[in-house]
C-alpha cells in the first residue's frame, strides 16, 4: 500500500492504531511530544514505590525498532485538514490519512492551578511522591475515579486527605451504588468528602470555593481532562472532534479521532482508547464502498484502586474486594504483552510476506 498514515499521539489509541496499520502495509509515522508510552492507570503505585517507572512505560524508539513505524518526537502545534498537513515545532507533515489521538489537556474550568500538582502522568506521580514526606494534609480536587484513586492512596501513605468536588457525591458519572461504595470506604478510612463545592482558586495554603476556604499543605488537581487545545483550535470545536460511529470525522473522511480527542459518549478510559485505536485501524482498511464498523463501548468495565482494596465496576454492578487492588498489575502485564504480540506479528509478516 502507498497510503501514508500520520498518527498524532503515542497513547493507548495511537500506539495500537500504528501497530495494526503497519502490519497491514501502511506507511505509518507516529508523532508524540514525549519519548515514551505510559501505562497511566498504574501511576498511583509510584506514590508508595510499589512499582518502578520503567515498569509503567515503553521507550518508543526502542519498542518500535523493526516495526517499520517511523517515530518522531515533536510537539504538534496545529492541524490544517483542508490542506492535509500537520504543523509541528520543527516542520510540517503531510498525510493521506490522519489519526488524532493526542490525549487531552487538564480541565481547569478557568482556575489558575499553578499552585497545585496534577495527577495524569508519571512525572505528576513522581512530583507527588517527592512531596509526601513534607506534608501532612492533602486536598484532592475532583472526585472522579482518578481523584478517588489518588485520595485513597495518599491516605494509605498516612496523610490526612480531603476530597472536594462540585458534585454532591463521589464518582458522579457512575451509579449511586458506586458512589455509596466509595463514600463508605472514604468514611471508614477517615477521608473527608466536601461535595457541592466549586473551587474558584488554588492558593499556596489550599483552595477557595464559592463559599469558603479549605486549607491544605498540598493540592492535587484531578478535575478531569478535556480534548487537546490543538484539536479544539484546528477543528473549531469546544470539545472533541465530531466523529461518526466509525470514529471518522464528520467533515473529513480521511481524518479519524480517538480517546479524549473524539466527541463520543464513551467514558474516556485507557481500555476504551485501546479499543478505539484497533477499530480505527480496521476501518481504515475498508474500501470506499464499504461501511465503517461502528464503535460500541458496551458495558463499561472499570477497575478502581482504593487504598488497600479495589473496586470493579461493570455496567450497573459494583464489587469491592482486596483482590481488585492487584488486578491492575495483571491488566498492565497483559496490556504490554498484547503490544509485544502485535510487534511480533509485524516482524513475522515482514519475514514471510
Amino acid at each position: 500500500m502507498e497510503e501514508d498514515v500520520l498518527v498524532l499521539g503515542a497513547g493507548f489509541a495511537g500506539i495500537n492504531t500504528s501497530l495494526r496499520l503497519s502490519r497491514k502495509g501502511f506507511e505509518v509515522t507516529l508523532v508524540d511530544m514525549n519519548s515514551s508510552h505510559e501505562f497511566t492507570p498504574g501511576i498511583i503505585d509510584l506514590f508508595g514505590d510499589r512499582i518502578t517507572e520503567k515498569s509503567l512505560s515503553l521507550d518508543m524508539e526502542e519498542f518500535l525498532d523493526g516495526t517499520g513505524i517511523q517515530f518522531e518526537q515533536e510537539l504538534v502545534e496545529g492541524i490544517n485538514p483542508d490542506k492535509e498537513v500537520v504543523h509541528t515545532g520543527s516542520g510540517d507533515y503531510h498525510y493521506d490519512y490522519l489519526v488524532v489521538a493526542l490525549g487531552g489537556d487538564v480541565k481547569t474550568n478557568g482556575v489558575d492551578i499553578s499552585e497545585a500538582v496534577t495527577v495524569y502522568s508519571i512525572e505528576d506521580a513522581k512530583r507527588i511522591r517527592e512531596q509526601i514526606g513534607d506534608v501532612d494534609e492533602v486536598l484532592v480536587v475532583g472526585a472522579g475515579y482518578t481523584g478517588i484513586e489518588a485520595a485513597t492512596e495518599l491516605r494509605l501513605q498516612g496523610l490526612g486527605v480531603t476530597v472536594v468536588d462540585k458534585s454532591t457525591r463521589p464518582m458522579p458519572c457512575s451509579t449511586e451504588e458506586v458512589s455509596h461504595t466509595v463514600l463508605d470506604y472514604m468514611n471508614e478510612k477517615g477521608i473527608k468528602f466536601r461535595g457541592g463545592k466549586k473551587v474558584v482558586d488554588v492558593t499556596e495554603n489550599g483552595v477557595e470555593t464559592e463559599e469558603d476556604e479549605i486549607n491544605a499543605d498540598m493540592v492535587v488537581w484531578a478535575g478531569g481532562i478535556r480534548s487537546s487545545k490543538v484539536v479544539r483550535d484546528s477543528f473549531d470545536t469546544d470539545s472533541g472532534l465530531p466523529v461518526n460511529a466509525g470514529l471518522s470525522s464528520e467533515e473529513y473522511s480521511n481524518v479519524f479521532a480517538a480517546g479524549d480527542c473524539a466527541d463520543t459518549d464513551a467514558l474516556n478510559t485507557a481500555q476504551n482508547a485501546e479499543k478505539q485505536g484497533r477499530l480505527i485501524a480496521e476501518n481504515m482498511l475498508k474500501r470506499e464502498d464499504e461501511s465503517l464498523e461502528g464503535y460500541e463501548p458496551g458495558k463499561e468495565l472499570l477497575v478502581v484502586s482504593m487504598g488497600d482494596t479495589g473496586m470493579l465496576v461493570h455496567g450497573d454492578r459494583v464489587f469491592k474486594n482486596r483482590s481488585f487492588r492487584f488486578l491492575k498489575k495483571l491488566i498492565r502485564r497483559m496490556y504490554f504483552l498484547r503490544l509485544s504480540y502485535e510487534k511480533m506479528r509485524i516482524r513475522v509478516s515482514r519475514i514471510f510476506g
